[in-house]
């Protein structure tokens, strides 16, 4: 199993974040994020010029009034591109989670992996922040439930098949934790969440932001996070 972490490098806190995930996960793979906050113009182009984005989604909602989140999108994006030409799954996270799993880190995911081939699950939500999916008629597993919850991109595992399927999916029209919740809606057999073995250290909302590693979605342009 190939794992990548999504990581802004100009930012050292994320950056450490990092290099102490990858104590956890031995070989853990750098996947340099899109810079939201000094090259916005040149991702809006990419993310048209790819179809990877509606046009209307960038002048309206929470991608036209924090636009630093379509960097986020755009890099989760590119990601799924490299993992569709894999030969198995993959683990993708962002920089701002930790591991609290077991000691042996790549055998809990490997063990995650095949419970969920097990119940024909693609897609594994590895850290939610709430207990909202955890009820009876969603169980699945012994620690898989069927779903996923308000954010469901920040740690997870899935197939290159999968990967390949997300990105036919596209365009998108609302920001990616959003936008994978609503394909999780449309096609429940396709998506999971375990028991958490990632814990989320940025902040999830608005009224958050500066807080924790701090957030680099809520930003605009003006606002200097760094």
């Amino acid at each position: 199993m190939r794992g990548f972490m999504i990581v802004y490098q100009k930012s050292q806190a994320r950056s450490e974040n990092f290099q102490n995930v990858s104590r956890h996960l031995p070989g853990l793979e750098l996947f340099p994020a899109y810079d939201g906050l000094n090259d916005l113009d040149e991702v809006r182009e990419m993310a048209l010029r790819n179809r990877w984005v509606e046009a209307e989604s960038l002048n309206r909602g929470e991608l036209c009034e924090y636009p630093v989140k379509l960097a986020v999108h755009c890099s989760h994006l590119r990601l799924l591109e490299t993992i569709r030409e894999e030969s198995g799954w993959c683990l993708v996270l962002e920089d701002d989670v930790s591991w609290n799993g077991s000691l042996d880190a790549w055998q809990q995911l490997g063990d995650i992996e095949v419970e969920a081939q097990g119940a024909s699950i693609e897609y594994v939500n590895l850290a939610p922040i709430s207990a909202e999916l955890f009820v009876p008629e969603n169980r699945i597993g012994a620690q898989l439930w069927r779903g996923l919850p308000e954010w469901g991109c920040a740690a997870y595992l899935l197939s290159p098949a999968h990967a390949g399927w997300l990105l036919d999916q596209l365009p998108m029209t609302c920001n990616i934790d959003h936008w994978f919740v609503r394909q999780a809606q449309e096609y429940p057999d396709r998506f999971a969440t375990h028991a958490p073995v990632f814990t989320v250290l940025g902040s999830r909302y608005k009224c958050q932001r500066g807080t924790l590693l701090g957030s680099i979605i809520w930003s605009r342009r003006e606002d200097g996070m760094f």
